[in-house]
C-alpha cells in the first residue's frame, strides 16, 4: 500500500505505520508575523524506521536531522523536520514532561507535549497533548482530559490567538503558520515557532490556557516519565530542551520590556 503525505494529513495512515511515518517541510518561508511551510506530496515523507525507509525509498529521521544548517533559522531553508505540540497553561502554570534518559536528543530534559507531525500542525499539537498527559482532579480522581481525547482538550482549553496572557502576565510573540500541500493551503493557525539547528527541526507550539476550579495533578501515562505543572520561574534553562528554553527567554524578555 502506497502511503502519501495527503494520507497523513487526512489522518488516514494505517495503524501499522503509527509513529513510524511523518511528513517534513520541503521549504519554509518566514516573513514578519507569518511562517509558510511547504510540503511536497510526492516526496514529503520521512520514516523513523530504517527498514521501512529502505522498503519505501524514503529518508530516515536521522538522515534529515543530520542536515542541520549553520546558523539560525532562515527563510526558504529546507528540507527540515517539523515538530508540533502545545504550551498548556493550567491555572497560570505550564504543563511539562520529562524526556526519557534514553531519548536520542536532549535526554532527561524537560519539555512540553509535542511530537513529529503526522497531520497538520494544529491537529498534531492536540493529538500529542492528549497522548502524553492526563490532567486529574486530586480529591476526586476525576480525569479532566482523558488520554487521547484531543477533541475534549479542544473544547476545554482556550486558544490564545495573539498572545499568552495570565496574571501574572505571560506573553510571547506568535506567528501565523500557514501549511501548504503542493501549493494548496490546508491549514492556518497562530503558533509559537523556533528552529533547533542541532536536530534540523522546526518546533511549533500551540498556546492553550485553562482556568480550573481545582489545583490539577498531571501524569504521563504514555511513557511513564515525570509530568509536572510549574511556573515559568521554577524552570532552569539548563534542564530544558532548546525550544522550551528559547520560549522562556522570550517570555522573560517581554515581561521586562
Amino acid at each position: 500500500m502506497k502511503i502519501t503525505v495527503a494520507d497523513l494529513l487526512g489522518n488516514q495512515i494505517p495503524t501499522a505505520y503509527n509513529d513510524r511515518l511523518f511528513w517534513f517541510a520541503s521549504s519554509t518561508q518566514w516573513r514578519t508575523g507569518d511562517l509558510r511551510i511547504d510540503i511536497d506530496n510526492t516526496a514529503g515523507l520521512v520514516s523513523l524506521d530504517p527498514e521501512l525507509a529502505t522498503s519505501m525509498s524514503l529518508p530516515t529521521v536521522d538522515d534529515l536531522a543530520k542536515q542541520s544548517p549553520a546558523g539560525k533559522f532562515a527563510s526558504g531553508t529546507g528540507p527540515m523536520l517539523v515538530s508540533s505540540g502545545v504550551l498548556l497553561w493550567l491555572n497560570g502554570r505550564l504543563a511539562v514532561t520529562r524526556r526519557s534518559h534514553d531519548a536520542r536528543y536532549d535526554p532527561g530534559h524537560w519539555t512540553t507535549p509535542a511530537g513529529r507531525c503526522d497531520s497538520t500542525p494544529r491537529i498534531t499539537a492536540f493529538k500529542e497533548a492528549a497522548e502524553e498527559i492526563q490532567v486529574r482532579q486530586p480529591d476526586t480522581g476525576q480525569i479532566w482530559i482523558p488520554r487521547e481525547a484531543h477533541k475534549s482538550l479542544q473544547d476545554k482549553a482556550k486558544e490564545y490567538p495573539t498572545k499568552l496572557g495570565f496574571p501574572p502576565p505571560i506573553t510571547a510573540p506568535l506567528v501565523t503558520v500557514q501549511t501548504f500541500l503542493d501549493d494548496t493551503q490546508i491549514e492556518e493557525c497562530q503558533m509559537w515557532a523556533c528552529f533547533v539547528a542541532h536536530c534540523n527541526t522546526l518546533e511549533l507550539r500551540l498556546p492553550l490556557v485553562a482556568q480550573l476550579p481545582f489545583e490539577p495533578e498531571l501524569s504521563n501515562p504514555e511513557y511513564g516519565t515525570p509530568a509536572l505543572i510549574l511556573s515559568h520561574t521554577e524552570l532552569r534553562r539548563r534542564d530544558l530542551v532548546p525550544a522550551l528554553a528559547f520560549f522562556l527567554e522570550e517570555v522573560q524578555q517581554y515581561e521586562y520590556e
